[in-house]
């Protein structure tokens, strides 16, 4: 591989991970951060987190909703059912969770509403 076939590489990679980090949300919540939200502000900041917890798990449920339309349909007669399949599952517990999160989230600003 000459020199600019790995810079190149390597700018490809460096990209890849780039948006990779940036499509995961920032920390999880953390048992300590629940036991110790007493006010307004802390409520909504675990609040916000759970908001990007289900915008991460949205983005999961698209992916894998494309992924099995490719499956059903790209590899010619019949596709890969079973693969399809597959997706579709991951599809509908990615949408799950992110309504579990949702739910959490606003389960958060009624006990922010509350402490103040």
């Amino acid at each position: 591989m000459n020199t600019l076939s790995r810079m190149l590489a390597g700018g490809i990679a460096a990209l890849a991970m780039i948006g990779a980090a940036s499509a995961t949300p920032s920390d999880p919540v953390t048992q300590a951060q629940i036991e110790a939200a007493r006010t307004p502000e802390q409520h909504e900041a675990i609040a916000r987190a759970y908001d990007e917890e289900a915008a991460a798990m949205e983005k999961r449920a698209e992916t894998h909703a494309k992924m099995a339309q490719t499956y059903r349909y790209a590899y010619g007669k019949g596709g890969r059912a079973s693969m399809a399949s597959h997706c579709g599952r991951l599809e509908k517990d990615f949408r799950n969770a992110a309504a579990a999160y949702r739910e959490l989230a606003k389960e958060h600003r009624q006990m922010a509403a509350q402490a103040k």
